[in-house]
């Protein structure tokens, strides 16, 4: 997911941080997708190609669907630790980087886990709608951030 969003797609950084605009975006890209790749060679996920670690991640999200399969959650009828552990990791892929190829591999052929993440995000977070979408907006002035509704 970090690779696909930062360092492949460098335009997926000014969405993902709308504050920074001009110069400052430019340099935030360039520190960031450095600091990312390095991160990635270290985890040792770098080391691979494009075509692999794609390869990777597709058969991650494959393994996690076949062993979810049916059940309302990983371990059965209830949430455990490991399920805040997985849809924190999914919800980036489901509602934070929509278009990409993770996203369509999950709502194409892993749609038991879009319908996993749904069901914790209206399990867990009623308000969701309402506190990502109505929230507090980043306004740049003169390198100072405000927020305003």
């Amino acid at each position: 997911m970090c690779y696909s969003m930062f360092v492949e797609n460098q335009d997926m950084i000014a969405t993902v941080m709308p504050q920074y605009r001009g110069w400052r975006l430019k340099l935030l890209v360039i520190i960031l997708s450095r600091v990312l790749r390095l991160e990635m060679w270290g985890h040792g996920i770098g080391r691979h190609s494009s075509n692999d670690i794609w390869h990777i991640g597709k058969e991650d999200i494959g393994a996690l669907s076949n062993y979810l399969g049916e059940r309302m959650f990983f371990l059965g009828d209830k949430p455990h630790e490991v399920d805040c552990a997985l849809f924190g990791m999914l919800a980036q892929i489901i509602y934070h980087m929509p278009g990409s190829p993770h996203e369509k591999l999950i709502k194409e052929k892993h749609y038991n886990l879009s319908s996993y993440c749904d069901r914790m995000k209206d399990l867990y977070w009623p308000d969701w709608n309402e506190r990502c979408y109505n929230v507090l907006t980043p306004k740049d002035d003169m390198g100072k951030i405000y927020f305003s509704y």
